[in-house]
């Protein structure tokens, strides 16, 4: 078995707040002569830190006020964040962090592949051999991200550095393609051959690329056309159950399960809310419900709230839903949900596993969308078959 030395460039993610730092901020010094260490039983390596890590006056200034020159008395100098009355004077703020990783027990059977400066291909398509190398960029991206991750979640939680963001990990997930090749390659992975650093880039064969979390991305046919003209005309805000809906996706992709359970569930809230405003006075549905579930009147609102939205899809819309137009397992589904957020939200716990998450979101998109159907909104469910792709 081999062994190889990697090293990345890793940029500091952060969430787009205008006026804060970009990076870590550090108070009148710098880490360029600190390092952290770290060793695992098949892998070990360092972080640290150059100059080439933290940003110079022009950066700044070109972010705040483009086309403004700024010619400093040392061009090498190191450059002080902005004079912000949120932070204090003589700060230095920290934009990338240098990785050395050194990975053991690599297949011998890689070494053309690992060390001829990318001149050697696998064989195309899936093979054995592409497999290795895959398992290597995979390796490479878990100890990265993971100590990586360690480091902004130290600044972000004790240091209240609350605009940076960690690394989404688990991506190799049920509805998105592993993206450990596109995001070693923004690492700038070199790998070191005969003393010298040269950059490293797996062999990647094609793949597919599948959009959306939850089922709900789709793209625009002609004839939908006059529906966003429509939602770009009108003054109405974008529904806010597909809203939510979107935002679960986009965090489900970040790796903010947790926080994506929550806003589906929100969403499912939301349209339950609507469907029980439309139907509450209908005489047929309160005569269905007369005398059920611990209450002589047919109330559905009151219902629901007494019954809470778990025990509502499981006992409540049974009653009031067909069959033929709500399948008993999508209702299951999302009241498994909402269990799922109700454990999330009081017991602590931290994540969702991506193949568990998955189908909740699903089935919570589909619910959804069958409730405004029901209702028989006609604007609403335009909008609501354009998300669907048209179907």
């Amino acid at each position: 078995m081999a062994e190889y030395n990697f090293r990345l460039t890793i940029p500091i993610p952060h969430s787009p707040v205008y006026g804060y730092p970009r990076g870590l901020v550090f108070k009148s010094w710098l880490p360029t002569s600190n390092e952290i260490r770290f060793t695992e039983e098949t892998a070990e390596g360092r972080i640290w830190f150059d100059s080439t890590c933290i940003p110079r006056h022009q950066e700044l200034l070109d972010e705040l006020m483009p086309g403004l020159r700024f010619i400093p008395e040392d061009p090498g100098g190191l450059t002080p964040l902005l004079r912000s009355p949120t932070l204090l004077n003589n700060a230095y703020q920290v934009r990338y962090m240098k990785m050395d990783l050194l990975l053991k027990n690599v297949s011998d059977n890689l070494r053309p592949y690992m060390l001829t400066k990318n001149e050697a291909s696998p064989p195309p398509g899936p093979s054995e051999l592409y497999t290795e190398l895959q398992k290597v960029a995979r390796r490479l991206y878990e100890a990265s991200l993971k100590y990586a991750n360690r480091l902004i979640s130290a600044f972000r939680v004790y240091l209240g550095h609350f605009w940076l963001a960690e690394y989404a990990r688990n991506q190799e997930s049920p509805w998105l393609f592993d993206i450990t090749d596109i995001v070693l390659s923004t690492f700038q992975p070199h790998i070191l051959v005969d003393g010298e650093w040269h950059p490293w880039q797996k062999p990647v064969i094609g793949a597919t690329l599948m959009l959306g979390m939850s089922g709900g991305t789709a793209v625009l046919a002609e004839s939908d056309w006059p529906k966003i003209v429509s939602v770009v005309q009108g003054n109405e805000r974008p529904d806010l159950v597909l809203e939510l809906l979107a935002t679960a996706d986009l965090l489900a992709t970040l790796g903010r399960r947790r926080s994506a359970l929550m806003e589906a569930c929100t969403a499912l809230e939301v349209a339950i809310k609507r469907f029980a405003d439309k139907f509450d006075r209908r005489p047929e549905v309160r005569a269905r419900l007369s005398g059920i579930y611990g209450d002589a009147s047919g109330n559905l609102r009151d219902k629901i709230e007494r019954l809470g939205i778990s025990y509502t899809l499981r006992l409540l819309l049974p009653l009031l839903l067909p069959l033929e137009d709500v399948p008993r397992e999508r209702l299951a589904t999302a009241a498994t949900a909402m269990d799922e957020r109700n454990s999330v939200a009081h017991r602590e716990q931290r994540d969702i596993k991506p193949e568990k998450l998955l189908p909740l979101l699903r089935a919570i998109r589909a619910l959804c969308l069958d409730l405004v159907r029901i209702t028989g909104d006609e604007a609403r469910n335009a909008l609501w078959r354009l998300s669907q792709g048209g179907h």
